[in-house]
């Protein structure tokens, strides 16, 4: 079985590096929306597996993937934080909730948030500073509701509020997340379908009430995913993104389980462009465990490649209860 598992990575991998020659469906539009930190992912299972989410339902980090995909989370509470060291000294934390209020309903909130220290300004005749300083601050909060039509079909709608500063200017938003969640019902797949980021261009407000700066439009991302185990203990997402700025990224994502307990992880992205060496490969770790009357505590770890942009740690912790 273990030689059916690296001759299957063999062979994704070896097409992921053959795809990477080609520029899918549209030209690159980088830099012409706003508030890009919502393309951030969230996760740390999640960023071991090649940054794949949308068809993975295991704790209330899915509510940022797919919010309908909380029907399936297995079990009634769940709890997640996540956190991790982004590029260019920023730090970003996510937060997560989920409750079975009923048998086919669940909902769930979610809250998450980029800033950087405090950053000291300069000018073309001070480049070691003016004396005075400034931050950056991106925070969004959302409420969940996802509903099951069948056993293995459910519905969801996220509810979200964006905000972000830079000094002296902010801007704001309201936008909805939809999803879509399958159980196909053979070695657990799950197919996971969601939009994100739908809603109006944020409002922008500066210093100088006469002025009006300009206003650009939410990276709107359409998501496209699954997630099952072709063989035993052994299991497999791959994933579609289409962002509104940039063209498709594939993404490929293995788990290996040892004892139901240690998860070994492993993933690629695929047409990111990233430039530098081992960009596009992630890889993590995971450790869960029951103890007592919580039904699951997890405890993840993983590491992205972002070529010259270095190397992006992410850690994660939670409960299922």
């Amino acid at each position: 079985m273990v030689k059916k598992i690296f001759f299957l990575l063999f062979v994704l991998m070896g097409g992921a590096r053959g795809l990477t020659l080609f520029e899918f469906l549209g030209g690159q539009k980088v830099g012409t929306t706003t508030m890009a930190f919502l393309k951030i992912p969230v996760g740390a299972k999640q960023g071991g597996l090649g940054e794949t989410g949308v068809a993975i339902a295991n704790d209330a980090t899915c509510i940022y993937w797919n919010p309908s995909s909380i029907s399936f989370i297995p079990s009634k509470i769940s709890s997640s934080f996540f956190t991790q060291k982004w590029i260019g000294d920023t730090y970003y934390s996510y937060a997560g909730f989920s409750y079975q209020i009923e048998k086919y309903t669940t909902v769930g909130v979610m809250a998450g948030n980029l800033h950087s220290g405090y950053i000291q300004r300069t000018d073309e005749y001070h480049p070691f500073g003016l004396g005075t300083y400034f931050r950056t601050s991106s925070t969004y909060a959302g409420i969940t509701v996802a509903r099951k039509l069948i056993d293995r079909f459910a519905f969801g709608l996220n509810l979200k509020y964006m905000t972000e500063a830079l000094d002296d200017y902010s801007q704001y938003t309201a936008a909805i997340d939809l999803g879509t969640y399958y159980l196909v019902g053979y070695r657990d797949i799950a197919l996971g379908i969601s939009i994100a980021n739908i809603g109006p261009d944020p409002k922008v407000i500066g210093p100088d009430p006469l002025e009006s700066p300009a206003s650009f439009s939410l990276p709107v991302i359409y998501r496209l995913g699954v997630y099952g185990s072709p063989l035993n203990n052994f299991y497999l997402s791959l994933q579609l993104d289409k962002s509104t700025d940039n063209v498709e990224i594939f993404r490929v994502g293995a788990e290996y389980l040892l004892r139901e307990v240690l998860a070994l992880r492993v993933g690629y992205k695929l047409n990111s462009n990233i430039p530098g060496e081992y960009s596009g490969i992630t890889g993590g770790i995971g450790i869960s465990r029951s103890l007592g009357f919580r039904k699951d505590i997890h405890v993840d770890y993983s590491v992205s490649f972002l070529g010259y942009a270095g190397i992006v740690h992410k850690g994660q912790v939670g409960v299922n209860f």
